[in-house]
């Protein structure tokens, strides 16, 4: 038993990361279409977030584009039900996917990367370094054969040249979706898009708005994060040897979450023409349009030097990437300021709804200028 689904929504230039082309798969064989920009506009997910993974033991903090909750925010504003199952049994998680698809639904299950393409390919596995897990792998399941204990499975990596279709014996597949990786664990994940029928595509204008108020009020907090975090480590690994060595470890997370994920190494800026060129208004279009180059730039920018440094990792070369990383969000946060503004003055012309609508003033706290050597003589978070 298979479902049918269209591998060509699956665009082979698009860089997107495995969670949004298996939900574009996903929402394709239930009749809805979307890009991965659409998707991550209509779940407001574009972000910047600076973030502790571990909520167990010793921390590993690293950036995050896209919210963790792309799915749960995509259901609740286009009025779609997707369903979350965790930590079921085997033969309960078994019921699940089998009933899902024969009711015309496909999976997307998460998995851990390292053990999955070892079972699409040993040749591919070989080219994998023991180190290179990712607990947070998505895949979809699109047919089970009872009979012979397989799943029919879709691979979405970016970074295959190519999308797999293959069936894999349901106990390895199942071996690989339950995995710890420096504290960040899944244990059979699965969402399921369980109904459709209220579906209906939110005003643009609304969530474009939702969308630079999110990224303005986040960016000001992570900065502020940003600022503490390297000041902290600048003047306590003078003498700590071990401090050094645990911040040079935790980057390899943080190089998986910039250069990883978005294969394009923009850090999903690349998204930005997209979804925030309703704002600016013809005469300002080109400004708006380099803006966002610079900003492109500086991302892939940071995200060569953390794959250069994976081969040869030190404490100065790690330090200098965070540095490099609170002055883009400077920038970013600069430009989102602007957009913010355009709308509120009403100097929109292509979605002048956006003037009616309610927008929340966000309070800055007052901070002082930090001075970091090494970025510029200083940097700060109130401009």
């Amino acid at each position: 038993m298979k479902l049918k689904i269209d591998k060509s929504q699956l665009n082979r230039e698009n860089k997107a990361d495995c969670r949004i082309k298996s939900f574009v798969v996903a929402l394709a064989s239930e009749g809805i279409y979307y890009t991965p920009s659409e998707i991550l506009l209509d779940a407001t997910a574009l972000d910047f977030n600076f973030i502790d993974l571990n909520s167990k033991g010793t921390s590993v903090y690293t950036l995050l584009g896209v919210s963790t909750d792309l799915y749960e925010n995509f259901a609740k504003n286009t009025k779609i039900n997707i369903e979350h199952y965790s930590n079921q049994s085997n033969e309960e998680d078994l019921e699940l996917i089998t009933n899902a698809i024969s009711n015309g639904h496909c999976v997307m299950a998460m998995t851990d990367r390292y053990g999955l393409f070892r079972l699409l390919n040993p040749r591919i596995f070989r080219n994998i370094s023991p180190n290179k897990h990712m607990t947070q792998h998505m895949i979809v399941i699109y047919g089970v054969d009872l009979k012979k204990k397989k799943y029919l499975v879709c691979e979405a990596s970016s970074s295959l040249s190519k999308y797999h279709s293959v069936w894999i014996d349901i106990d390895k597949l199942n071996a690989v979706r339950k995995c710890e990786f420096l504290g960040v664990g899944i244990n059979k994940d699965i969402y399921i898009i369980e109904e459709t029928k209220d579906y209906k595509k939110p005003n643009q204008s609304e969530m474009v708005l939702l969308q630079i108020e999110k990224l303005r009020n986040n960016l000001t907090k992570s900065i502020s994060k940003l600022l503490e975090f390297v000041l902290f480590f600048k003047q306590s690994c003078k003498k700590d040897n071990n401090l050094k060595r645990y911040l040079v470890l935790q980057s390899q997370v943080l190089a998986i979450t910039i250069a990883g994920f978005d294969k394009s190494k923009y850090f999903y800026r690349g998204d930005f023409l997209k979804i925030f060129e309703t704002v600016y208004t013809d005469s300002k279009k080109e400004e708006f349009i380099l803006q966002i180059s610079d900003i492109k730039s500086k991302w892939a920018n940071i995200a060569e030097k953390l794959i250069n440094l994976s081969k040869g990792l030190n404490y100065e070369n790690v330090i200098e990437v965070w540095e490099l990383i609170i002055i883009v969000a400077e920038n970013e946060l600069s430009f989102v300021k602007v957009s913010f503004l355009n709308i509120k003055n009403g100097e929109v012309t292509k979605v002048e709804e956006l003037k009616n609508v309610q927008i929340t003033e966000v309070e800055l706290d007052e901070l002082e200028e930090l001075v970091i050597p090494g970025v510029g003589g200083g940097v700060c978070i109130n401009c």
